[in-house]
């Protein structure tokens, strides 16, 4: 409890609430003097780290919506892109036929083989094109959406009481720290994951139609290994970035960041008392900490990653054999069967992403969901957060502009952290209102 005996030259003024003031003006303008005591027992009160609730990623779209015309131009990049896959295996598999046409002269085999040639030159174009539109747009939206999140986030830590910086999750280094960390996750979200789920849709729909015209049986087969491939790696990227384990983030990367910003910060308060060999036990401490949950992830996502790769190869196994023996019984043409495998096959000739391989990408998006869902509740807690003084809050009663004397007679005061450390006793202060 503060107590403070303030003496005004002012109007009468009554403290209906701790944090409202009304003025009664009389006519006269008499002075009068009042005690005035305010209750501060929450604000002296030791504050434990606010939970983070649980956020939508809708309202960070929400925002970003204000660059729909950037989001609209990386779509149509993205989804040009994701087309440009499947039609580059089509005219793979197309060119194979081509060169088994030995009943052809030689001048017309040149004849096709430039023209596929040229469509090939037309495909690359049209790839750097999508590309660059698919960067530019995308970038420029969430660089955008990156900013904005920012600029909030940083005014509503402005307008927080002094005693919201005392406390250990709110130092200076642990709230630069997560302004820079959970910003970029946002910015990944609007950009790197969007992008990914375009090209993935775009790619999955081109793909079936154009394996559909050429065979429909070994088309059902290859989609119905699709989900066993995406589940794989699904599983085999959630593994590897932890977020099978309980602990779905790793605080002690945090924790390690905000001791070695703030022993940075006040390195002569370091060396004067002699504190580094406890602040490097301290920083040690945090790095063993997550050094044993990544090698926990390392352990998990190995074994995903094997399990993954065992099922991509059974599943190889399975197309071939039914694709043989479909060529046997002549159900489907040996041309038409590897123009299909062309189809579904990736670019970068990896065969972890044999089978819409875009799909599996993703999927890789959705993990990246939680990360975000995380950032943005983190992002909200603060922005949301309604302090009991706000400082740029219009509401409530107006002072008019006015001049006399202030006197603070026995005041004592306390640190959030410290509540039981009662600070200057009797302390007393007066001063001129200007």
């Amino acid at each position: 409890m503060v107590h403070a005996r303030i003496s005004y030259r002012i109007p009468i003024i009554r403290s209906t609430t701790p944090d409202r003031l009304q003025c009664d003006r009389d006519a006269n303008h008499k002075v009068s003097e009042i005690d005035v005591e305010v209750d501060e027992t929450d604000s002296c009160e030791y504050e434990g780290e606010e939970p983070v609730g649980k956020t939508s990623t809708v309202r960070v779209w929400k925002i970003a919506m204000s660059e729909w015309k950037f989001l609209m131009l990386g779509g149509l990049g993205a989804a040009t892109y994701g087309a440009v896959y499947p039609v580059n295996g089509l005219l793979i598999g197309v060119s194979m036929k081509l060169y088994s046409e030995t009943y052809k002269t030689k001048h017309e085999m040149l004849h096709d083989v430039r023209y596929y040639s040229l469509y090939l030159r037309i495909l690359a174009v049209v790839c750097c094109g999508a590309i660059t539109l698919m960067s530019y747009g995308y970038g420029v939206a969430s660089n955008r959406l990156t900013a904005r999140i920012r600029v909030l986030t940083y005014g509503a830590m402005l307008r927080q009481k002094v005693g919201w910086f005392d406390l250990p999750h709110n130092s200076s280094g642990s709230l630069v720290s997560r302004l820079a960390s959970d910003s970029t996750v946002l910015h990944s979200m609007a950009s790197e994951n969007l992008s990914r789920a375009v090209v993935g849709v775009a790619t999955a729909a081109v793909t079936l139609a154009l394996s559909f015209i050429y065979s429909w049986q070994m088309t059902l087969v290859m989609t119905g290994i699709v989900p066993l491939l995406v589940g794989c790696n699904f599983m085999r990227i959630k593994n590897i970035r932890g977020q099978v384990n309980a602990k779905t983030s790793n605080n002690a990367d945090a924790a390690a960041a905000s001791l070695l910003s703030e022993a940075i910060d006040a390195i002569r308060t370091v060396a004067s008392f002699g504190m580094e060999n406890s602040l490097v036990a301290q920083y040690t401490s945090f790095l063993d900490a997550s050094n044993e949950q990544d090698k926990r992830t390392g352990m998990s996502g190995g074994i995903a990653f094997g399990l993954s790769q065992g099922v991509l190869f059974l599943s190889l196994a399975l197309i071939f054999y039914v694709g043989g023996y479909w060529v046997t019984k002549g159900t489907v043409n040996f041309y038409d069967l590897f123009t299909i495998i062309m189809i579904f096959r990736s670019p970068e000739d990896r065969p972890d992403r044999t089978g819409s391989f875009s799909v599996s990408m993703a999927s890789q998006g959705s993990v990246d969901g939680t990360k975000a869902k995380q950032a943005a509740a983190n992002v909200f807690k603060i922005i949301d957060r309604v302090p009991e003084i706000d400082a740029t809050s219009t509401a409530g009663t107006v002072l008019p502009t006015i001049q006399g004397d202030i006197n603070f007679r026995h005041l004592t005061f306390a640190y959030p952290s410290r509540p039981h450390a009662r600070q200057e006793y009797g302390y007393r202060a007066a001063g001129a209102i200007l």
